[in-house]
């Protein structure tokens, strides 16, 4: 009984003992998680706060880079509907098209009002790429200016997230684009259709591109030209100093003129008017030579007759008395210059007056031109014949010894001009009276040798007369 007694305290100790470890336990697993589950929430709650400030943060750069972007000016932002109405737009689009806030606060601005009829096609196009795909691809269109005119774009747009009928658009001005497109194929136009060879090079003076127009002019083809130097052409009448005087001029001022004598690719020569410019980029850094050549040689041939016909008798072809008297002029000084001697003989036809009173004017000028012919090849290649007018002739002897020297020249010139001439149906037999001067025995200027000639001749045809 006692030890039965004794268990059951000890039962109840034990017991007693369970349940107060129980308790502590207890308490102390709720305490832990209690603990577990603030430091969780605690943990939770600050992840929150910080997806919440980085949400927030990523909220401001966004809207951020959305404001500058739309602030930009360089490409235009809008807020569009389908409906063609337009709730917000950046300056740069308003300057675009040329309307104002106020136009744009009271609706005038729609865009597909502004639209031209020409592109509400592809419009539709884009608008079915938004509706399938949220996005359509970048495309080229105009708008209608406020003034009129259109303004090319370039313009992509999107939807916005789970709206179909609001969304998000840039756009881009291709006015200068455009406008440099027209002026390269216009520029080409002209480079094509100029009558002027066109050649341009690079900064080393290599041949990048040429037009058909020198071609023609040169004989080569374009692929014999490219890469090569211009000098290709050049034909070895340019002389040194003439090519640094124009390396001079286009380093100075960036460009030259002038005429020069080029070679086509069978080796003939052809008179160039060519003008060389140099081409710089927005660096001011050298990148091309342009160079455009005209052929002149029509001109040089007209420039040449025209010089015959200033120096030459028209109807003989002789020299006439502008250029007797600069080459008597040149004599003059180089018999100075170094002590020698030269003639002038005159010389009038005897009985050529008759020939026109029976013949007539036109045997006249027939017979002056032979008489041209025989005088000119009765003389050296050094001297010169010339036509005074009507029958008086005058003969530049240059480089004689004396008088006897001079004599033994005149003496065949006049046995030759005696000879019959045989014209149309006609035997002409005409003759020749002469006089002579000698440079310095008879005068030492132009007009003293001349008149001491023409009297001598005059005194010639007095011994003639019977």
């Amino acid at each position: 009984m006692m030890n039965f007694i004794n268990w059951k305290i000890a039962f109840s100790l034990v017991l007693s003992e369970g349940a107060r470890w129980v308790k502590q336990t207890t308490w102390r697993v709720t305490v832990l998680v209690l603990i577990s589950f603030t430091g969780i929430g605690l943990w939770v709650s600050r992840q929150i706060i910080k997806g919440i400030t980085k949400s927030e943060q990523e909220l401001i750069i966004s809207e951020s880079r959305f404001r500058r972007l739309k602030e930009s000016n360089t490409i235009g932002i809008i807020s569009w509907r389908m409906d063609g109405m337009i709730e917000e737009a950046n300056d740069l689009f308003l300057t675009m098209i040329g309307y104002n806030r106020s136009d744009f606060s009271t609706g005038v601005v729609n865009w597909r009002d502004i639209t031209p009829i020409e592109f509400q096609q592809r419009d539709q196009q884009a608008i079915n790429e938004l509706l399938t795909q949220g996005r359509c691809e970048p495309f080229e269109k105009a708008l209608i200016h406020k003034q009129g005119h259109w303004v090319p774009i370039y313009i992509g747009a999107a939807m916005l997230v789970g709206n179909q009928e609001q969304g998000i658009a840039y756009v881009m001005d291709l006015s200068e684009r455009k406008k440099a497109e027209q002026q390269l194929k216009l520029a080409a136009t002209v480079f094509a259709g100029s009558s002027d060879g066109i050649l341009i090079t690079d900064s080393s003076t290599h041949i990048v591109s040429v037009n058909q127009a020198l071609c023609a002019m040169t004989g080569y083809n374009e692929s014999e030209l490219l890469g090569q130097p211009p000098s290709i052409l050049q034909s070895g009448y340019t002389t040194d100093e003439e090519h640094k005087r124009l390396w001079e001029s286009l380093n100075k001022s960036g460009q030259w003129q002038g005429d020069i004598m080029d070679r086509t690719k069978n080796g003939a020569l052809i008179p160039m008017r060519i003008s060389i410019n140099q081409i710089k980029n927005a660096d001011n850094q050298l990148t091309h030579y342009v160079a455009i050549l005209s052929d002149i040689s029509e001109r040089k041939a007209e420039e040449e007759h025209l010089r015959h016909i200033a120096h030459h008798d028209p109807l003989t072809g002789l020299a006439n008395r502008v250029l007797f008297n600069d080459r008597l002029e040149q004599a003059i000084k180089l018999a100075t210059r170094n002590n020698t001697q030269f003639a002038v003989l005159f010389m009038d036809l005897d009985k050529f007056k008759p020939v026109n009173d029976l013949f007539g004017h036109k045997i006249g000028d027939k017979l002056l031109q032979k008489v041209a012919d025989r005088l000119t090849r009765s003389v050296r290649e050094t001297d010169t014949v010339t036509r005074l007018g009507g029958d008086e002739f005058v003969i530049l002897l240059e480089n004689i010894a004396d008088q006897e020297m001079v004599e033994k020249l005149l003496n065949p010139i006049i046995a030759t001009i005696g000879n019959v001439y045989h014209i149309d149906d006609y035997d002409i037999e005409i003759g020749v009276s002469a006089g002579i001067s000698i440079y310095p025995n008879h005068g030492t200027d132009a007009k003293t040798l001349l008149h001491h000639a023409d009297i001598a001749m005059y005194a010639t045809k007095e011994l003639k007369r019977p």
